[in-house]
């Protein structure tokens, strides 16, 4: 898999009534560095219910080499462009890891953003260009993870 390279597949599970068509796109991919984004090309639908809009599922994977032998993942997943945005943040290793992640949702610029963990009570505010430009600072110990509701303020 190179750079700029897409793949798709189809996926059968038990939120839709057929197959679900989805988009790989290699962001990058170096010897230690390797960034997926994943979409849903096809509509989510089960019996006469629309779930899903095509594009509406995403979500980006990013696998880092810290040493040899030593890879961290990190993934984001959020649906919708509207309603609430989830960011969810695994730390998959028996180590303390850190990384920086690129939130590549422009709608972020120039806004504030609060990031609340809906699974425990950490709550931060954030410049939203920063975390386009820059990203968010992640730091986690081992197997910590966080799901934020991404609150946008104008």
């Amino acid at each position: 898999m190179r750079s700029g390279s897409e793949l798709y597949f189809a996926q059968s599970d038990n939120r839709a009534s057929g197959d679900v068509i989805y988009r790989i796109q290699v962001k990058q991919a170096g010897p230690a560095r390797l960034v997926i984004a994943i979409d849903n090309v096809t509509a989510v639908r089960r019996f006469l219910i629309t779930f899903f809009e095509p594009g509406d599922l995403q979500s980006v994977h990013y696998l880092e080499r810290r040493a040899q032998g030593r890879w961290s993942y990190y993934g984001l997943a959020w649906a919708g462009e509207r309603g609430t945005e989830c960011l969810v943040v695994v730390n998959y290793s028996d180590h303390r890891a850190q990384c920086r992640l690129s939130l590549p949702l422009p709608a972020l610029r120039n806004r504030r953003v609060r990031l609340t963990d809906m699974m425990g009570n950490e709550v931060y505010d954030r410049d939203g260009s920063d975390l386009v430009d820059h990203g968010l600072y992640i730091e986690h110990a081992p197997w910590h993870f966080n799901v934020f509701a991404l609150g946008v303020q104008p």
